[in-house]
């Protein structure tokens, strides 16, 4: 007689590597959803406060080397400042190009960015 092999009902096939891409996707959606339309509202804030705190990282290290005569030039708060202000610049261009693609696919197409659910002339509903 031959030994019974215990079979199962199946493997999951739900790993690591599936939950990074569900991540991905809700956030492809969320981006979609939220900024299509305006995506100048996302990588421009995100970009302005870039610039921002590396203005000021860079405005303390400048009241440092005048104010006391410290070194910054070792330092890696100078390197940050930089990228900072580096990395603010880029994502507000990427969200000026990005701006520019969404007016050029609507006007290609000749839709319009939103739709009229009803219109209103003088009181009532034409």
């Amino acid at each position: 007689m031959k030994p019974i092999k215990q079979v199962c009902a199946g493997v999951s096939k739900y790993g690591l590597e599936r939950v990074f891409k569900v991540v991905a996707d809700m956030m492809l959606l969320l981006f979609i959803r939220k900024y299509f339309q305006r995506p100048i509202h996302l990588f421009g804030i995100l970009g302005v406060l870039l610039i921002i705190i590396g203005f000021f990282i860079n405005i303390y290290l400048l009241i440092v080397k005048f104010g006391f005569g410290e070194d910054i030039g070792t330092r890696p708060l100078l390197i940050f400042g930089l990228m900072f202000i580096l990395a603010g610049i880029q994502l507000f261009t990427i969200g000026i190009v990005m701006e520019l693609l969404i007016r050029t696919y609507y006007e290609s197409q000749q839709k319009r960015p939103y739709r009229i659910k009803k219109v209103t002339v003088g009181g009532s509903s034409a």
